[in-house]
């Protein structure tokens, strides 16, 4: 009987354990949602919408690549569509502090497809979870 409980309760543990999250960088991403998805407006050009997803994706690759700091000290990393002209999606992504690279990789990645998951095919949006933020609109 004492066998048999204590081996219940070894496998109710591992289950728990096996079911929760990896903490890549030491800190587990917290992505619970502050703040949106704020969406605006609805794009009428396919091109515009590709070269969302495009900035929006280099947001989340570029986590791993570039890093500045603002006044803050939070780790911050902005990127802006290469050519400015009018018409083409601008914007930023922000990771907090205590984030590492690749959790604040797996924070902007999520952040990206809470976006998604809420607005489609908006002009600009944003959303703000815990540890992270994304922005983005339509250079006037």
């Amino acid at each position: 009987m004492h066998s048999a409980a204590t081996a219940i309760v070894v496998l109710l543990f591992l289950d728990v354990i096996l079911r929760s999250p990896v903490a890549v960088d030491g800190k587990f991403p917290d992505t619970t949602i502050m703040n949106g998805p704020d969406c605006t407006g609805k794009s009428d050009s396919k091109e515009y919408d590709d070269n969302v997803g495009y900035l929006l994706n280099t947001f989340v690759s570029g986590t791993k690549q570039s890093r500045s700091r603002n006044q803050d000290g939070d780790r911050t990393f902005l990127h802006s569509w290469p050519n400015r002209n009018p018409g083409s999606p601008t914007g930023g992504a922000t990771c907090y502090v205590d984030l590492g690279k690749n959790d604040c990789w797996a924070c902007l990645f999520t952040a990206k497809n809470k976006m998604y998951s809420g607005c489609h095919n908006p002009v600009s949006g944003n959303i703000t979870l815990q540890d992270c933020s994304i922005w983005f609109n339509r250079i006037p």
